[in-house]
């Protein structure tokens, strides 16, 4: 039985020797071996200003044929970057859906986009509800610009009169004006 406890012993003694040299001759070689950098970085000011205007409620927008968008409804939203922001960044709009009954998933439900400049509208884009993304977001203004101007975006909804008729009869929608910027990345430099 004595033998067997030295054995025990001697084995427990051996691998905690080899235990401690492994680790410190790991340790000499990572040091020895390793190679230190300074690892420089800046950070940049990325603010983003949004004003989202008016929800679409039946309140706001009541689902009237007309013949013309000036006689439908709309909303104006600004955005643009904060004071100070020096990085190049793009918005993307989007009409968010919260509901809309089947009888307004037609083309003669339409949308137009435009820039405002004062009280000059410039066109971006047009579309209708007749294709909604399983999302319900429906992109409806992509890459634009941003600065520190804040810009605005004023967009209209409307039933076309032309292209619908009485199956839009106590048609509803909810939804309002949601925005997003560029995923912005940067590189780490660690010369």
């Amino acid at each position: 039985m004595k033998k067997g406890i030295l054995y025990s012993v001697f084995i427990t003694i051996f691998l905690i020797v080899v235990t401690i040299v492994g680790s410190t001759y790991a340790y000499y070689s990572l040091v020895a071996s390793g190679n230190n950098r300074t690892v420089n970085a800046t950070a940049e000011i990325y603010e983003i200003i949004y004003h989202g205007g008016d929800d679409i409620t039946p309140d706001t927008c009541p689902m009237n044929v007309v013949a013309n968008k000036e006689q439908g409804c709309n909303t104006v939203v600004e955005i643009g970057l904060g004071a100070g922001v020096t990085v190049n960044a793009n918005a993307n709009i989007y009409i968010e859906i919260a509901s809309i009954t089947n009888n307004l998933k037609i083309a003669g439900f339409k949308w137009e986009v435009y820039k405002l400049n004062g009280q000059t509208e410039t066109f971006v884009s047009r579309g209708n509800f007749s294709n909604i993304p399983n999302d319900n977001k429906i992109p409806v203004a992509t890459s634009q610009p941003l600065s520190t101007t804040l810009a605005k975006y004023k967009i209209y909804l409307w039933l076309d009169g032309n292209l619908t008729d009485n199956d839009v009869s106590g048609a509803s929608f909810n939804g309002h004006i949601t925005a997003s910027t560029d995923v912005l990345t940067g590189i780490v430099n660690n010369n």
